[in-house]
């Protein structure tokens, strides 16, 4: 593709803006009929709607997460000092006394998932309840402050979850803003290619390059190679349009690969530095901005 489009949006909205302005100006006397200034303006806004929607969505899942895991640390602390607090009437190590507490897969350590954690800081709210002489209110172990715990935690792993279903709406939403406002600037190219010339100026008043211009150069033909000076070779060629300049390829004995031995801006090149009597092989590329071409014949010479 000539004009192949950005994957940065700030450069997709761009060239969205300024396809809509070209439209603006050349519309009706090109003849465009399908993507015009109008539609193409509505998908710009509605990409960068989308995307303004998605980036605050990313922000907020941030937030949620970082809540989440606040709580998250508030209840393993509370979960550790209930524990400690415990100790003394249930045991130093793990016993069925402590399924009362929540405790209950055989260990007294912290459980190592966030459902497990939320789920034993209800079993110390629920069990300093039915037994409130064994809270601890100046430690603040108490069946109050489990229950203010797993409320926060539970919101906590509720907006994160929320957060991350919300997020991907907002993403694919965005995506599919985007691949709109693409397919409407392809659109765009393709009815100009049909309605202007691939040299015509106008295609940079839509944002985009002039086909005519971006296409890879004709690849040199004709190309001659004699001896020059000792040590020398001279080659010449012809062709090559759209080229700005020209890649000189050479293969010595002993070597299988080409590799390059000049870059020219003119239709000729004197190589040296050859073994005098080596039997030299030669090719030529025509370069500009879109690319290389592909390489002349190839021509072979004795260096004299």
């Amino acid at each position: 593709m000539q004009n192949p489009q950005p994957r940065r949006l700030d450069e997709l909205f761009t060239l969205g803006e300024k396809g809509a302005d070209g439209c603006h100006l050349h519309e009706v006397a090109i003849g465009i009929m399908h993507n015009t200034e109008s539609v193409i303006r509505a998908a710009v806004a509605a990409a960068r709607s989308a995307n303004q929607s998605y980036q605050t969505a990313k922000g907020s899942k941030i937030t949620a997460t970082g809540s989440q895991s606040t709580a998250d640390s508030d209840a393993v602390k509370f979960i550790t000092s209930a524990r400690d607090v415990l100790k003394p009437r249930l045991g130093s190590r793990w016993s069925t006394a402590w399924n009362a507490a929540g405790f209950i897969n055989q260990s007294l350590e912290v459980p190592g998932t966030i459902a497990q954690r939320m789920e034993l800081l209800k079993s110390l709210e629920l069990y300093f309840t039915a037994h409130p002489t064994h809270e601890v209110a100046a430690l603040s172990i108490t069946a109050a402050k489990a229950a203010t715990l797993h409320g926060a935690f539970s919101d906590g792993v509720s907006g994160s979850n929320t957060s991350k279903s919300d997020l991907v709406a907002k993403r694919d939403a965005r995506d599919a803003a985007v691949e709109s406002l693409r397919k409407r600037l392809r659109g765009l190219v393709s009815e100009l290619e049909q309605l202007i010339g691939e040299d015509d100026e106008r295609w940079l008043d839509f944002g985009f390059k002039i086909p005519g211009s971006e296409q890879t150069p004709e690849a040199p033909t004709d190309l001659t190679l004699h001896g020059g000076a000792p040590g020398h070779l001279v080659a010449g060629w012809a062709g090559g349009a759209r080229a700005t300049h020209f890649r000189v390829y050479k293969q010595v004995p002993g070597s299988e690969e080409f590799v390059l031995a000049a870059s020219v801006s003119d239709n000729d090149a004197d190589l040296n530095t050859f073994t005098p009597g080596a039997h030299v092989k030669v090719r030529v590329t025509a370069v500009n901005d879109a690319g290389e071409s592909q390489p002349s014949e190839t021509v072979e010479q004795v260096v004299p």
